[in-house]
C-alpha cells in the first residue's frame, strides 16, 4: 500500500508539471466614416471597441500535440452617428445609436506544435453574448438580449509563434481567426433561422507558463 501511494504521488507530481497555462489578450479600436474631398465629415461615424481575455489549460498528449480546454472573455463598445450640416455649413452628429456587449465561451481546445511555432484550434462549446447595440435583433422575437451560439459555427482557429523568456516562461504572439455565429437569443432560435456573428482576424500577446 505504501508504495502505491508513493507511486500516485510521483505520478499526481509529473503531471502537474506537465500542465501548462497560457493567458493572452486582443484589442480593437475602429473607426469608419466617409468623408468629401476636404476631410469634412461627409457620412455616418461607426466606432467600434472590443477588449478580449483567454485563458488556456493544456496536458501534453506527445512531445508536438497539447489538448486542454479554454474561457474567454470579451467586453466591447458600438456607437453609430449620423451627420448632418449645421446652419453654419459645419458637419454635426445626429441621431447616434450605441450599445455594449459582452461574450463568455467556454470549450474543448487542441495545439500542435512545430518548433517554435504552433496552430490553436478552439471549439466554443457554450457561448453567450449579452449585446444592446443591435435593437433590431433584440426586439424581433424576444426581449432577450442574450445570445447563445451556433452548435456547429463556433471556431476559432489560432496560428502563432513562441519565444523563450526563461526555461519555464514563452512569449506567445498569436493571429486569430474567428468563424463564429449566434443562432438563438433567449433560448429561441433567431427568425427566419438567421444567424447573428462575423468572421474576423486579429493579433494576440500573451504567455506560456507551467504550473
Amino acid at each position: 500500500m505504501k508504495h502505491i501511494l508513493i507511486a500516485f504521488l510521483l505520478l499526481a507530481q509529473t503531471s502537474a508539471k506537465a500542465l501548462e497555462w497560457a493567458t493572452s489578450t486582443s484589442l480593437l479600436l475602429a473607426k469608419e466614416q466617409a468623408k468629401n474631398s476636404s476631410g469634412a465629415s461627409n457620412g455616418p461615424l461607426f466606432e467600434d471597441r472590443q477588449l478580449a481575455v483567454w485563458l488556456h489549460i493544456y496536458e501534453p498528449l506527445s512531445e508536438r500535440f497539447l489538448a486542454g480546454a479554454f474561457v474567454h472573455y470579451e467586453n466591447g463598445a458600438r456607437q453609430m452617428c449620423g451627420y448632418s450640416l449645421d446652419g453654419a455649413g459645419v458637419p454635426t452628429p445626429t441621431a447616434c445609436q450605441s450599445g455594449t456587449s459582452n461574450q463568455f465561451w467556454i470549450g474543448p481546445a487542441m495545439q500542435y506544435r512545430f518548433g517554435s511555432f504552433f496552430i490553436e484550434a478552439q471549439y466554443i462549446l457554450v457561448g453567450r453574448r449579452t449585446d444592446s447595440a443591435y435593437s433590431a435583433l433584440a426586439s424581433a422575437n424576444a426581449e432577450s438580449t442574450t445570445y447563445s451560439t451556433h452548435p456547429l459555427k463556433a471556431w476559432v482557429l489560432t496560428p502563432g509563434a513562441s519565444i523563450a523568456l526563461s526555461d519555464s516562461l514563452k512569449l506567445n504572439i498569436k493571429l486569430e481567426y474567428r468563424f463564429l455565429y449566434y443562432s438563438s437569443r433567449g433560448g429561441q432560435a433567431l427568425p427566419g433561422d438567421q444567424l447573428y456573428g462575423n468572421q474576423a482576424i486579429r493579433p494576440q500577446i500573451g504567455v506560456t507558463g507551467q504550473f
